[in-house]
């Protein structure tokens, strides 16, 4: 029974799903029930669809301008324009609609009607009038002004018409191309655009006889057979060779002036013909002017006798008046070609010069130039303000030897003066004109930089008007990179010189944080400029405050560490800082960076790398006095990298300046002669196969310990020959070394040569008399003096006087040390006689530190050490720097300093003692806590 229940209540469910199905799916159909109908007119382009408002599912169809709706119902309807339309209005019963857009209707309501009204939308028409054609657009034969605003489907014609000379290039309505005269339905905004070319034609031109014929555009030349555009405006020139003049010149056969433009409109051929021109005698004045030089020119050379020229010939007259004169007038044949009153004259004025150009039209038969006394007229000169935390002016008259006012001063013609416009810190010159001299305007130079110019107040001048002005300069190098240096220097104030003697260009090795000297020459003391007391750049440093180059090179302010890098770094002796110094003869004064390089032997070149990091010492606050705005720590670089090398010198004949960093290159199987100085010394020899090159500089400088442990006891002049480093001469057989006479001929005093004696330094400082080596001659060899045959070139000296060498000095030398001899232990000479030992005072040094990661330098920044000429020597089998000599010498101790060994066996005993104790103490603390 159960289970028949439960089947008929299943069956019952099913029924009740199938007719809710049935009643859903019958809802969507349109309502069609009578009701109230409403009348739906529609005006332009477009649609009216009507639903119900709260069941949108229920539509109403619109069927030949009627619907049936349901009464008292709220009916949603939608204006629906067509293309290209726009909804106007829309009323329903009279009543314009608001959105949304809503209505009901009754059975009794008088109106029952739903009106829509569309229009067409409207988008604009816009373009812009090409170059080299017109473009119209046209409304049914109306034109249409550009931005015109027009309905949507309007049929518009577009037209572009090329200009003389010109074709269509591109034509389009909304970026789609067109064809000229064709129609395009308006739809969208659309730009309409047009571009047109030239066209071009050919410019052909034979070279002529007897003469040159040029075309140029804008000052060019033009090839024959160059195409280019239609109206190009040229120039033609027909020049004829000495001798002749121009027969004919035309363009396409039409005669044309030579040097007057002609406009290309079509293929064109130019063609020049010259002619015999004749010849006529031009005359050269006999004598000279009073009162000033008179010059004439032919083709830039001057013409000093009588002559023949043809007609045509360009001369130029060129005078010079003599000092307080003028010219007043220049005439040829009669006719005035030069009036000091004439508008033209400053032209003719090149500084003192004066050139006036004549071209020959018939025989040149006397030539006069007429002077007066120059007048010296007042000039009056106006200056412009400046800002006085901007920077100064200053004009100097050279002339008159004083400055010339502020403001509005006064000069005379021909007064030379000096303009000096110095900017100070953070600003630039903008500006700089003067009017009334005769010299060019100088370019501006770089941000920050002073200027000087100085010229001539011109002889017609009236009025002197100088224009300046001045701006802010922000620097705007990177953060923590010392700006550009402004040059580098040797000790004399010269522009630094390479190794082939050209001068380092600051621009073209410097930038920002950076500086390269390629080339740059051993045992060399060099300045980089950070700048001067006219020039005081700034640099950011890496936290983004300030510092001028001036606090920079204050090592008060600011201390710097070297980190140096490379294969030449150990040629770096020191790196300081220098400030406010004045290099040679400079009236300035500058911001350094002091670098000192060793000598070295070396015939490669080394690189070598110096990251100068300039740190601040201290924070400092401009508002509470101080000199700069900056935190302790903060700092900047400069990376100064150097290319190392001794000048080479190659070929088998050469003289060579004494303490000149060469090294020599001789000829492969040659005879090779070397002289140094002014006949000072001289090497011969034959070189073997590949040969090497060798050092080869020589240094006469005295040796004043020498001299006064050796020379002075017996009073002895000493002359010194020094071969830097002692090197092997790369000869098939010993060579001839010639040690040339020291003295000149003239001198108060000249020794007897066959008298003197010579002695060689080994590297220990040590003398041996090698007299008997040497043989005197004035002219067995290439210069007079005492010649031997020898492999090395080692250190000598010649004496007048022969000189006591029985010294006996107890001193080891250290071969880990690398000074030199002299800056490791001072001998002060026996006074005695006898073998007495003099007393030795004993230098201890350092050992030599290389640079660390930190970048601290060996040497102490800062301070300016002790320069030695003593050579980094370089091995012949490894290349590598050899430190083992000069030596340190080691002065042998007393017996009694051995006792010094106590003091350790005293340590070792208290060590023991202590040891003990604390086992001890350490058992007792165990036994105390029963451990």
């Amino acid at each position: 029974m159960k289970r028949v229940l439960s089947l008929i209540l299943a069956c019952i469910l099913l029924a009740g799903c199938i007719s809710a199905v049935v009643l859903a799916e019958g809802a969507a159909d349109p309502v069609l029930d009578t009701g109230v109908v409403v009348t739906v007119s529609v005006t332009g382009s477009g649609e009216i669809k009507l639903s119900e408002r709260d069941d949108s599912s229920k539509f109403y169809p619109v069927v030949n301008g009627q619907a049936a709706v349901p009464a008292n119902t709220a009916i949603k309807i939608e204006a629906v324009p067509g293309e290209g339309q726009r909804l106007l209005s829309l009323a329903a019963k009279g009543i314009a609609l608001t959105l949304p857009y809503t209505v009901s209707f009754q059975s009794a309501d008088m109106d029952k009607t739903i009106a829509a009204v569309f229009e067409p939308m409207q988008y604009s028409v816009t373009y812009t009038a090409p170059t080299g054609g017109t473009l119209s657009v046209t409304n049914s034969g109306q034109p249409v002004a550009s931005g015109t605003k027009l309905d949507w489907g309007t049929v518009l014609t577009v037209a572009a018409t090329p200009d003389e000379g010109h074709a269509l290039d591109t034509l389009t309505a909304g970026g789609t191309p067109v064809a000229s005269g064709a129609t395009f339905t308006l739809k969208q905004d659309t730009t309409v655009a047009a571009s047109f070319k030239a066209l071009q034609h050919s410019v052909t031109y034979d070279a002529p006889v007897n003469g040159t014929l040029s075309v140029t555009n804008g000052g060019q030349p033009v090839a024959s057979g160059t195409k280019l555009d239609w109206g190009t405006e040229l120039v033609v020139t027909a020049t004829p060779s000495d001798g002749y003049v121009l027969d004919t010149l035309t363009a396409g056969g039409t005669p044309i002036a030579s040097g007057a433009p002609y406009t290309l409109k079509g293929d064109i051929l130019f063609a020049a013909a010259f002619k015999t021109a004749d010849s006529v005698p031009v005359e050269i004045p006999d004598t000279q002017p009073a009162d000033g030089k008179l010059t004439i020119y032919y083709n830039g050379q001057p013409l000093t006798a009588d002559t023949t020229l043809p007609v045509g010939a360009q001369l130029e007259f060129r005078i010079v008046p003599n000092d307080g004169k003028e010219l007043v007038t220049l005439t040829v044949n009669g006719e005035i070609i030069y009036d000091l009153n004439s508008p033209a004259r400053a032209a003719a004025h090149t500084g003192d010069t004066i050139t006036v150009p004549y071209t020959v039209k018939e025989a040149v038969t006397s030539v006069a130039a007429t002077f007066q006394t120059a007048a010296k007229r007042d000039v009056t000169v106006t200056l412009p303000t400046l800002v006085t935390e901007q920077g100064t002016l200053t004009i100097r008259n050279l002339t008159q030897n004083k400055v010339v006012a502020a403001g509005t001063g006064t000069v005379q013609t021909g007064d030379r003066l000096q303009f000096e416009l110095t900017p100070k810190s953070g600003y630039q010159i903008t500006a700089f004109n003067v009017t009334g001299v005769n010299e060019n305007m100088p370019a501006l130079p770089s941000p920050g930089r002073a200027l000087t110019f100085a010229a001539a107040v011109k002889s017609d001048a009236t009025a002197l008007t100088v224009t300046a002005s001045l701006g802010a300069y922000a620097p705007n190098g990177d953060k923590g990179s010392v700006a550009m240096p402004t040059g580098v220097f040797d000790d004399d104030g010269d522009t630094l010189e390479d190794k082939d003697g050209d001068a380092f260009n600051i621009d073209s090795i410097a930038g920002d944080g950076r500086i390269t000297l390629d080339g740059v020459r051993p045992n060399r003391t060099f300045y980089i400029q950070l700048g001067d007391d006219r020039f005081n750049p700034t640099t950011i440093l890496d936290d983004g405050c300030m510092a001028t180059a001036s606090q920079l090179a204050d090592d008060s302010l600011f201390r710097i560490s070297i980190d140096k890098e490379g294969d030449g770094k150990s040629l770096i002796r020191s790196i300081t800082q220098v400030n406010e110094k004045r290099l040679g003869g400079s009236s300035t004064r500058g911001s350094y960076l002091k670098v000192v390089l060793k000598d070295s032997t070396s015939t490669d070149e080394k690189k070598a790398t110096a990251t100068v990091t300039f740190k601040a010492r201290n924070t400092l606050k401009t508002a509470d006095g101080d000199e700069g705005d900056w935190h302790s720590g903060d700092c900047a670089t400069l990376d100064i990298t150097m290319w190392i090398a001794n000048t080479k010198t190659s070929g088998s004949d050469h003289n060579i300046n004494t303490g000149d960093n060469v090294y020599l290159d001789p000829d492969d199987n040659d005879w090779n002669v070397y002289v140094w100085g002014d006949d000072r010394a001289a090497l011969e020899f034959y070189a073997s196969d590949d040969a090497d090159s060798f050092y080869a500089r020589l240094s006469t400088k005295a040796d004043v310990d020498i001299y006064s442990e050796y020379g002075d006891p017996v009073d002895a002049n000493l002359w010194f020959y020094d071969f830097v480093g002692h090197p092997e001469v790369p000869s098939s057989s010993r060579a001839y070394l010639t040690l040339g006479i020291p003295w000149d001929e003239d001198d108060d005093y000249t020794p007897y040569p066959n008298d003197c004696y010579i002695y060689e330094v080994d590297s220990r400082g040590n003398l041996t008399d090698v007299t008997s080596s040497f043989s005197y001659s004035r002219s067995e060899r290439e210069i007079p003096g005492w010649t031997t045959r020898t492999r090395t070139l080692g250190t000598y000296i010649v004496s007048d006087t022969e000189l006591d060498l029985e010294q006996d000095y107890d001193i080891d030398l250290d071969d880990n040390a690398t000074d030199s001899y002299e800056e490791q232990i001072k001998v002060n000479p026996s006074t005695g006689g006898g073998n007495s030992t003099p007393p030795v005072t004993q230098t201890i040094l350092p050992p030599p530190t290389a640079s660390g990661s930190d970048g601290i330098s060996s040497e102490p920044a800062g301070s300016e050490p002790a320069e030695s000429s003593e050579p980094e020597r370089e091995t012949a089998q490894t290349g590598q720097i050899d430190v083992t000599e000069p030596t340190v010498p080691q002065v042998t101790q007393p017996a009694s300093n051995q006792r010094r060994s106590f003091p350790l066996f005293g340590v070792l005993a208290a060590a023991v003692v202590l040891a003990c104790a604390g086992g001890a103490a350490y058992l007792v603390y165990l036994k105390m806590h029963d451990v």
